[in-house]
C-alpha cells in the first residue's frame, strides 16, 4: 500500500468494537502509507472525530506507540492526512486550486477554535471537549460557536441559541 502511495482510515473505535482489534499501527507506519482517523458511522463509531482522536489516543497509550504517535502525529491524522487522502490537500496556496488540511490565504477556511486548555496547541485541540468548541467556520462562513465570536463576523445577523441539555 505504500509503495503505490495508498492510505488508509483508521477507525479505532467500530474496529475495537466490532472485531476486538484493530490494524498494525506501526507496521502501517513503517510501510508508508498515510494513515488518517475517522469515525466510521455512528452505530458503531464514535459520534465525532474530535471523540475518535481520543480514543485512538488512549489506544496508543496502552500499547505504548506515543514515542511515534503523538499528538502531532494524531493531529495530523485528521487534518492534513485526511484531506490527503480524498485528493483536497492544499499543495500550494498560490495555484488557485485550494485545498483543505491547512489553513492557508484563500483556501477553502474549514476549521474550529476551541478553548486554550493546553499550551501545546496539538495536545489541546486532541484533549477538547465538544463544549470547548468556542467557533466552527466552514468554507469561510462561521457555522457554530460562542456568541462573543459569531458576533465578530456578523453584528447585525440573527443568531439562534441552541439549547442547553
Amino acid at each position: 500500500m505504500g509503495k503505490k502511495g495508498m492510505g488508509l482510515i483508521w477507525s479505532t473505535f467500530s474496529n475495537l468494537l466490532l472485531y476486538g482489534e484493530t490494524i498494525d499501527l506501526m507496521a502501517a507506519h513503517k510501510a508508508g502509507i498515510t494513515i488518517a482517523l475517522g469515525s466510521d458511522w455512528t452505530p458503531t463509531g464514535s459520534k465525532s472525530v474530535l471523540e475518535e482522536v481520543k480514543i485512538a489516543r488512549k489506544y496508543i497509550r496502552k500499547n505504548k506507540l506515543e514515542r511515534v504517535f503523538n499528538d502531532e502525529y494524531l493531529y495530523k491524522m485528521i487534518t492534513e492526512n485526511s484531506a490527503k487522502l480524498i485528493g483536497h490537500l492544499e499543495k500550494d496556496p498560490y495555484d488557485g486550486h485550494h485545498g483543505i488540511g491547512k489553513v492557508a490565504i484563500d483556501a477553502v477556511g474549514t476549521f474550529i477554535v476551541v478553548k486554550e486548555s493546553y499550551t501545546n496547541p496539538h495536545k489541546n485541540l486532541i484533549l477538547s471537549k465538544a463544549k470547548d468548541i468556542n467557533l466552527m467556520v466552514i468554507k469561510g462562513s462561521p457555522l457554530y460557536g460562542n456568541i462573543d465570536y459569531l458576533k465578530l463576523f456578523e453584528k447585525n445577523k440573527n443568531i439562534e441559541k441552541m439549547p442547553k441539555y
